[in-house]
């Protein structure tokens, strides 16, 4: 029986709402790595926190309210409890940092695909993501914003982890506090659709694994979070759902069932796939969202499995 990673159609409870969709992006740019590129390491991998490497962020990938951007690349542990390195950008705000240094929010961001082209700092923000930073860099907080474990650096983002997305945003904030930047201990946590998720995860260990690196950690604003998705994915079978789902949310199904089969390959997913849903399944762990959305087009999640996904 699959647990809980094996999550849902998606979502059809509360991603189907207007404030939990992803922004329709269209195809990525060539993505810009400030220097370095991190798909591949062979560097030693600190540990938890620790910063491998920290550079001026693109200027084009940066915030008008940003007086300083930084591109860092830290160490983290990945969804298989192995070291690993993941990468963030750093913003802080115009003027003099008060005393003690600015309050940092983690940002956590919504879905851009499971592709090392994804990752968020090595793209321009979309322009709804823009005005979240921009609002909290004008109110002077600095923004820690990671690109979670996997994505643009080895191995595969394990979409809707929670363990793994938490361990990853409180390691980017413990590896912006040990650089040479002006920034408070205390800091909160804000992020949107699968950012949600991954907040909301993150709340709840934020503490645990923040105050052993003297982090003060303060509260946790959440937008459009996926939430019940185990309860609906156990379900999913051939002609499940029995109504046709947004493009959307079939996307975001096989963004979960590609994070699943890399996380557990000893329940050989593939097995229970169809020809279609395995190449739906393979695509997604590439393509970015806007590229993806035009894979699926009318395809359903429904026709991605040869049989239930819940046995006896």
């Amino acid at each position: 029986m699959l647990t809980s990673a094996a999550a849902a159609v998606v979502v059809v409870a509360t991603l189907s709402s207007p404030a939990a969709a992803a922004p329709t992006n269209p195809a990525n740019p060539a993505p810009s790595w400030s220097g370095m590129d991190t798909r591949q390491w062979t560097a030693p991998i600190p540990s938890p926190g620790g910063v491998a490497a920290t550079m001026p962020l693109d200027p084009a990938l940066s915030l008008p309210q940003a007086a300083r951007a930084e591109r860092q690349v830290y160490g983290t542990i990945d969804q298989h409890g192995a070291p690993a390195i993941a990468t963030s950008a750093v913003f802080l705000p115009h003027g003099e940092a008060p005393e003690g240094g600015w309050p940092i929010v983690a940002w956590a961001h919504g879905t851009t695909g499971l592709g090392d082209d994804c990752a968020p700092s090595t793209q321009p923000r979309s322009e709804r993501d823009a005005e979240y930073l921009g609002h909290w860099l004008d109110r002077g907080y600095a923004v820690v914003a990671s690109d979670y474990v996997g994505l643009g650096t080895p191995g595969l983002l394990s979409y809707l982890n929670g363990p793994a997305t938490g361990q990853a945003i409180v390691d980017s904030v413990i590896a912006a506090r040990t650089s040479d930047l002006p920034l408070s201990p205390t800091w909160a946590l804000v992020g949107q659709s699968q950012g949600a998720g991954a907040a909301l995860n993150t709340a709840v260990r934020a503490t645990e694994l923040g105050a052993p690196a003297g982090l003060d950690y303060r509260g946790v604003v959440a937008t459009g979070a996926p939430a019940n998705i185990e309860h609906l994915f156990q379900w999913g079978g051939p002609g499940f759902p029995p109504v046709n789902l947004p493009t959307g949310l079939n996307l975001y199904a096989t963004y979960i069932l590609a994070g699943f089969r890399e996380q557990h390959p000893e329940l050989d997913l593939n097995s229970l796939l169809t020809p279609i849903g395995r190449e739906m399944v393979d695509a997604a762990e590439t393509l970015c969202y806007g590229d993806m959305r035009d894979k699926v087009g009318d395809f359903q999640i429904s026709q991605a499995l040869s049989r239930p996904l819940r046995t006896p």
